[in-house]
C-alpha cells in the first residue's frame, strides 16, 4: 500500500514540475487582447508535447516491463519470494471444501 501511495505522490509532483517547466519554456501573455490566438497556439503546443511525452513514457514502461519479465535474475528472485512467502487468509475467512462452499456460508444458510 505504501508503494502505491508513494507512486501517486511522485507522479503528482512530476506532472506539476513538468507543467512548471512548460510554462517557463512557453510563456503566455494574457494581458494583451491581441495575443489570444498566440496563447491558444502555445497552449496547444504545450498540450501536444505533454501528451507525446506521456505516451513515450507509457510505451517505455511497457517495454521495460516486458524486458524485466524476461530477465533470468528477476524471474528467479520472483519465484524465490513467492516460494518463501506463507499464504495467509484474511481474518475470519476459511478455506472452502471440495464443493467450493465455505463453512461460514453453511452456518449462515442453516
Amino acid at each position: 500500500m505504501g508503494a502505491i501511495m508513494f507512486g501517486n505522490g511522485l507522479s503528482g509532483i512530476a506532472t506539476n514540475l513538468l507543467k512548471v517547466l512548460f510554462m517557463l519554456i512557453f510563456p503566455t501573455d494574457s494581458n494583451l487582447p491581441s495575443s489570444a490566438k498566440t496563447n491558444l497556439d502555445i497552449q496547444f503546443k504545450v498540450g501536444l508535447i505533454y501528451f507525446i511525452s506521456c505516451a513515450i513514457f507509457m510505451l517505455g514502461s511497457g517495454f521495460l516491463f516486458d524486458v524485466l519479465n524476461k530477465n533470468e535474475y528477476y524471474v528467479f528472485q520472483k519465484k524465490q519470494s513467492l516460494k518463501d512467502k506463507p499464504i495467509s487468509l484474511p481474518e475470519g475467512s476459511e478455506i472452502p471444501d471440495s464443493n467450493g462452499v465455505s463453512p461460514m456460508l453453511e452456518k449462515r444458510i442453516e
